[in-house]
């Protein structure tokens, strides 16, 4: 029996072709398809004790999810990039701005529908420009860039039809930068 490499598998799941998605038509009903397709995994390994090629890739693409998870990571990293931003760590901001930037990108190879929004609002002009303001760790432009991200978050989730997702605390009104003592190694909020 050939045996596949594992890495093999998940970089050509990565490059899944359409007619194996088009050979599972149910995808997006996952539970009906989960139900049908992924019966108990013995304990040889979840991948490799699929009988076939074909339903490896299908345990791979639906283990690797949608872009919700893309967001739910996107939503992790901006709520750092929020407290990086309140805590005037340009460092941190930077770090968790490009990862952004990054897990979206990867995102849309799984799902390119959304390219169109997140080019538009997010990736070509915006991106760069609060990744020049996050860089100078001034802490009004700094601030100034984290409500320039929030904006364009907000109006994607409203273009993409999910503006339900814009009603929780992450996107309340920006951090204040001004009232956090940047020179304290504490973190502690400076008086007023």
């Amino acid at each position: 029996m050939l045996r596949i490499p594992r890495i093999t598998l998940l970089l050509a799941s990565l490059l899944l072709p359409a007619h194996i998605m088009a050979q599972h038509p149910d995808t997006a009903n996952t539970t009906k398809t989960l139900n049908t397709n992924l019966n108990p995994v013995p304990v040889s390994g979840w991948i490799m004790s699929a009988p076939d090629d074909q339903q490896r890739f299908f345990r791979i693409q639906t283990y690797l999810r949608g872009f919700d998870h893309t967001m739910w990571e996107v939503g992790e990293r901006y709520e750092k990039l929020q407290q990086a931003v309140e805590r005037n760590n340009s460092g941190l901001a930077q770090y968790h701005w490009k990862k952004i930037r990054k897990t979206i990108l990867t995102g849309l190879m799984k799902r390119p529908k959304r390219a169109e929004n997140a080019h538009a609002l997010f990736l070509d002009q915006l991106w760069p420009q609060a990744n020049k303001a996050l860089k100078t760790a001034d802490p009004k432009q700094m601030k100034q860039a984290l409500k320039g991200i929030r904006s364009a978050c907000i109006a994607c989730h409203i273009a993409e039809d999910v503006a339900f997702v814009n009603n929780q605390p992450m996107f309340d009104a920006p951090p204040s930068v001004s009232s956090f003592d940047s020179k304290s190694r504490t973190g502690s909020v400076a008086a007023h």
